[in-house]
């Protein structure tokens, strides 16, 4: 490794370090560290730790849940290391290259944003795969394009922060089911799979949450 990317990775480990000590590492300090660096940290860490989102302040989620709302326009969803399923998307090309297949293709390791609206879905940002024809290959790529999908699949979705506006429908949990009503829909972190219908402006959550509030409706890991 070059001395200077080994540098920089050093630096971005110590500040991991005064992070994960409860120093004042931030959202923003978290946001400064670049993909390539990442990468690495990414392979000192296990898979299982998610320690971008651990130092970003989202707490690990416990509590099942189920959403099943509808908003009333357009909402962005941001994602870490996500895998992306649109229906009917059986190919995709960029500058780089070109994926064709028989089925549906799965963009693997996504990191970026998904803007949802019922004409298309606006997708920017980077991954690190795909399944395409049932074969997983690795490569980095810029995913960026326009979804005119009726339904689209998000999973291995970690630490998820949303927040929604003017949203009804339900949210089950292993105790209750709530109804809400044009009300805000806000969650500090989400893992698990999301199901987006975008002409229908629909998502389904399935998954476990650290907390979640919708208008008088309050939803807390820690209170069960």
């Amino acid at each position: 490794m070059e001395a200077r990317i080994l540098a920089a990775v050093f630096a971005s480990i110590m500040a991991l370090a005064v992070g994960i000590n409860g120093g004042g590492l931030n959202q923003a300090d978290v946001q400064g560290i670049d993909s390539q660096h990442k990468n690495v940290l990414r392979g000192i860490f296990p898979k299982s730790i998610d320690i971008f989102s651990m130092l970003s302040n989202r707490p690990e989620p416990q509590k099942s849940v189920s959403i099943d709302v509808t908003a009333e326009g357009e909402e962005t969803l941001k994602f870490s290391k996500a895998s992306v399923t649109p229906e009917n998307m059986t190919s995709y090309s960029s500058e780089q290259f070109s994926i064709t297949s028989d089925s549906a293709v799965t963009v693997t390791g996504f990191d970026g944003k998904m803007v949802f609206d019922t004409n298309s879905t606006d997708v920017k940002g980077r991954a690190s795969g795909y399944v395409s024809s049932g074969v997983n290959s690795s490569r980095n790529f810029r995913f960026e394009t326009e979804l005119g999908s009726e339904r689209i699949e998000v999973h291995d979705v970690r630490r998820l922060k949303v927040d929604f506006s003017g949203v009804s429908g339900e949210v089950e949990t292993d105790s209750s089911t709530s109804s809400i009503n044009d009300s805000s829909l806000k969650v500090n972190s989400f893992s698990g799979n999301i199901t987006v219908y975008p002409s229908d402006n629909r998502y389904v959550f399935e998954g476990v949450i650290d907390e979640l509030n919708a208008g008088s409706l309050r939803v807390k890991a820690s209170e069960d």
